[in-house]
């Protein structure tokens, strides 16, 4: 869903409130007179067009504001992410040798503890981490999505297919997410630390976390159920292998 089309839902609720009425009434008292309404008809009424002109007008107002509202919120959860993207503690955590599993759960605790995430929640996630990283790679570094066949190919529906390493980032997610950008996408510790922060990052945003992941949001057409609980078509518990990192 675009996020234009999500700003013009949330002003539709907003202008219907008495919140939004105020503002509105505000907003008409301060214009100029001529611009507030026509002349009535005979019977006094104010014609049904010009009071149409005028919810229009501040509907258009208020997008304008949620417009606003919302790059500011965007822009400061992106220099969020860019201060978390400056520490690479968390991307070291775990043995250098550590098999992908470890790694996930490493990266995954370290980012989450160092977000301000308490237990239960910091448990939780990250066991749905290995459960997400499973299903979408099998753990395998070199993973791409149908071989690599459509990543510069189109596939037969028309869609290229880029998801590539741990956590499948998409060419354009990868080049915002992963230092190196996609070029590295193949780099576990790279590719769990830029899933973790991207799950933090939704999650800050108002978002469950795994939007982004097929696997758990079922959203790409090819999944017929999410591996998460509380997830479209999820099981009703995670299973107990994911507890143990």
């Amino acid at each position: 869903m675009s996020t234009s089309c999500s700003l013009r839902r949330r002003a539709r609720l907003v202008l219907g409130s008495t919140l939004a009425a105020v503002i509105a009434v505000s907003a008409l008292g301060a214009a100029p007179a001529g611009a507030q309404a026509g002349p009535p008809d005979e019977a006094g009424v104010v014609d049904a067009a010009d009071a149409d002109s005028r919810f229009d007008s501040a509907f258009a107002g208020l997008v304008r504001a949620l417009h606003r509202a919302e790059r500011a919120r965007v822009a400061e959860l992106t220099a969020l992410d860019l201060e978390a993207k400056a520490a690479t503690e968390c991307v070291d955590a775990g043995p250098a040798d550590a098999d992908v599993p470890t790694l996930v759960g490493e990266i995954f605790r370290c980012r989450l503890l160092e977000a301000g995430f308490v237990e239960p929640d910091v448990g939780r996630w990250t066991a749905e981490a290995l459960v997400v990283s499973q299903c979408e790679s099998l753990w395998d570094t070199h993973a791409v999505v149908f071989g690599g066949r459509y990543r510069d190919a189109p596939h037969p529906n028309g869609n290229r297919y880029s998801a590539a390493g741990v956590f499948q980032f998409i060419r354009v997610t990868a080049d915002r997410w992963i230092e190196g950008g996609y070029a590295n996408v193949h780099d576990a510790r790279s590719n769990i630390d830029a899933a973790a922060r991207l799950f933090i990052h939704n999650r800050l945003a108002g978002f469950a976390g795994w939007d982004d992941w097929a696997c758990a949001a079922a959203n790409d057409g090819f999944k017929v159920g999410s591996v998460l609980p509380g997830w479209p078509g999820g099981p009703p518990e995670l299973p107990a292998w994911a507890w143990d990192h």
